[in-house]
Order: C-alpha cells, then sequence, then structure tokens
C-alpha cells in the first residue's frame, strides 16, 4: 500500500482543485486574459471561441466576466478559459427559450426570436454592407424605409415603381415637391428633356427652340 508525504497530498489536492477553477476576467489584452480566481491571479492565458481555423470569429472577453480556466495536469500556466457564467454584474439579457439576443456595450442590440419569425437590430448609428458583385433585399409584402435621406452614389435601377397615392396602374408613381436633377440626361419615353426640340410651334418663322 502506496503512502503519502503530507506535503505530497497538498500538492496532490492543488493540483485537483486547479483542474477546473471558477473566476472572473481581472485584465484582458487581445487573445489573452488574466482571470482572478480566488486569491489566485493567472498568468495571461488563452480563451476559447467558436471557431479558429479557416473560418474564424472574435469576441473578447470583458473585465468582470464570470469564466471558467481549464488546466491540464492542474497546471495553471497551462490552462486556457472558457467564458462564460451570467452573474449580478451582468445578468441574462432575454429570457426567451428559443431566441438569440446579442447586447453590446454601447446599447446596440441584435435579436431574433423564432417565435414571432422577426430579426431586430437596434442602437446603431451606422451599417455597412460592402459586397462586389451584389445585394438583394426581398420581402414578400413590402419593404419600408423610414429615413429622411436616401443616397445612392453610382446608379439606380427600378423595375417597376409604386407610390401611396400615385394612381391606378400598377406602375404608376406620385413624387411630390420640387425635384432637381444635375450632370446627365432625364429621358421620358425616350425623349431627352434638355435637348427636346418642340416642333410645330413657331414664333413668326422661328420655332420656340429648346427647353430653358
Amino acid at each position: 500500500m502506496n503512502t503519502y508525504h503530507p506535503a505530497e497530498l497538498a500538492e496532490l489536492k492543488r493540483m485537483i482543485s486547479n483542474l477546473i477553477r471558477q473566476g472572473t476576467i481581472y485584465k484582458v489584452n487581445g487573445d489573452r486574459v488574466k482571470v482572478r480566481s480566488g486569491e489566485i491571479i493567472t498568468t495571461w492565458l488563452p480563451w476559447f471561441t467558436h471557431r479558429a481555423g479557416k473560418s474564424r470569429t472574435w469576441w473578447s472577453p470583458s473585465v468582470g466576466e464570470q469564466v471558467f480556466i481549464l488546466s491540464p495536469n492542474g497546471n495553471l500556466e497551462l490552462g486556457c478559459v472558457l467564458p462564460s457564467l451570467y452573474c449580478d454584474n451582468y445578468p441574462a439579457p432575454s429570457s426567451s427559450n428559443d431566441g438569440h439576443f446579442v447586447e453590446f456595450p454601447d446599447g446596440a442590440t441584435f435579436e431574433y426570436e423564432p417565435e414571432t419569425s422577426t430579426l431586430t437590430i437596434k442602437g446603431i448609428k451606422t451599417a455597412l454592407i460592402d459586397a462586389s458583385e451584389q445585394i438583394t433585399a426581398k420581402a414578400g409584402m413590402k419593404i419600408s424605409l423610414l429615413t429622411p435621406l436616401v443616397e445612392c452614389s453610382n446608379h439606380i435601377t427600378f423595375q417597376s415603381f409604386g407610390a401611396t397615392g400615385g394612381g391606378s396602374g400598377a406602375n404608376t408613381g406620385e413624387i411630390t415637391g420640387n425635384v432637381i436633377h444635375k450632370n446627365g440626361e432625364l429621358s421620358s419615353n425616350g425623349v431627352v428633356v434638355h435637348t427636346h426640340i418642340h416642333g410645330g410651334v413657331a414664333t413668326g418663322n422661328q420655332s420656340t427652340g429648346g427647353p430653358k
């Protein structure tokens, strides 16, 4: 029967207790963090991410976040940090059973709720979608733009155009207010407005000329 010296037993207990330790993020530096666990503050340790191969993700833990340290052979210096547990300072932001909810430090939120099949993004200041070829937005009923200004830096093509109160035709639209056109041709049914000559109308023996 093997017997252990008290110092060996103490070291064995220490190693076992270090296999899995709970703590909170103490400092963050890129892909490394320090964790406070009881009276211990670890060295810089890597933290687990969703993917780190051909496809990669990045979502750094934050100071005060509750985590676990997983340490092979009970050696904390070889540990890896596994986020994350809700706590009093950072409670659960949703109570949905099936939904996905993300909340950011600036108050922006991203939420998808399967119960209502609704995707909601709130609290952002700007959004950028940069596609090298094409972006397609499709809705079965309606797409609404609730904004005081829509800008296009290059070209817009409408397959059909409609506006509320624009008339009974399927492709009829109405624009109200002032419209200013610059730097290019404005045509209607093949007629370029600013070069069109009004025929059949004359002052004396001269035509009226082009529009001014």
